[in-house]
């Protein structure tokens, strides 16, 4: 069975603080915010908390996170262990797979994504969603 969350839109400029969240999904919760934007031209980034919180009583063999942007993404790092961080184009995926203990707070996971983009003072996220495989 596999549940694929709806995009979430936001509206950067009657939003602040924790713009999207997951709740009511049937396998997590995911949150995001911007923490950290640095405009300096030798070293242009932002810096992104992203929060996941297993739900479910169930196994995932994977779990696929989307965050979509505004403006292109020139490269990603997340912080937490066990994903797989990949920017294209304007979208950065989040992947981790085989997590075996999908039963408790082993799970969650609370990290940093930091990207790099040209006009880190301006770039918004206009979309997160994930997608939980069970097996």
């Amino acid at each position: 069975m596999e549940y694929i969350k709806p995009t979430f839109l936001d509206n950067d400029e009657v939003s602040e603080g924790i713009y999207a969240t997951g709740s009511g999904s049937n396998c997590w919760n995911v949150t995001y915010e911007i923490k950290q934007r640095n405009s300096n031209p030798y070293d242009p980034f932002v810096n992104i908390r992203i929060k996941g919180e297993h739900i479910a009583d169930h196994t995932s063999s994977k779990l696929e996170i989307k965050v979509v942007f505004d403006q292109a993404v020139t490269s990603a790092v997340f912080d937490f262990g066990g994903f797989d961080c990949k920017p294209v184009g304007n979208v950065v995926y989040l992947t981790r797979i085989n997590h075996a203990n999908g039963y408790g707070s082993l799970d969650n996971f609370d990290s940093n994504l930091r990207i790099v983009t040209a006009t880190p003072d301006i770039i918004n996220v206009t979309g997160i969603s994930w997608n939980c495989i069970q097996g």
